[in-house]
């Protein structure tokens, strides 16, 4: 969770894409990258784990990190704490099929 600290404006890749829409910008593709790049990391982190499906909880991570550092900005702290902690679990715990 980011704190709360004077002058922080949000993810800067988040803010990059909201000002760059254009996916072949050369800032767009930078945001592209980090994504990618992190995506990638969640996805080998989860396969070392043994998680049985690191790709699409991979997916899961990265849209859950996208909503909390904007909702970061925007909610109760302590509330989000709460429903990030929920989340997490709830991602990272595997269905039975």
């Amino acid at each position: 969770m980011l704190p709360r600290v004077p002058g922080y404006r949000g993810c800067p890749f988040i803010n990059a894409a909201a000002e760059y829409p254009d996916p072949d910008h050369p800032v767009r593709r930078a945001v592209t990258d980090y994504r990618r790049w992190f995506r990638g990391l969640m996805r080998d982190l989860l396969a070392a784990d043994g998680h049985p499906d690191p790709e699409h909880t991979a997916d899961l991570l990265l849209v859950l990190r996208d909503g909390l550092v904007v909702g970061n900005d925007l909610d109760d702290a302590a509330a989000l704490r709460k429903l990030t902690r929920d989340a997490v679990e709830r991602v990272l715990t595997p269905r039975a099929a």
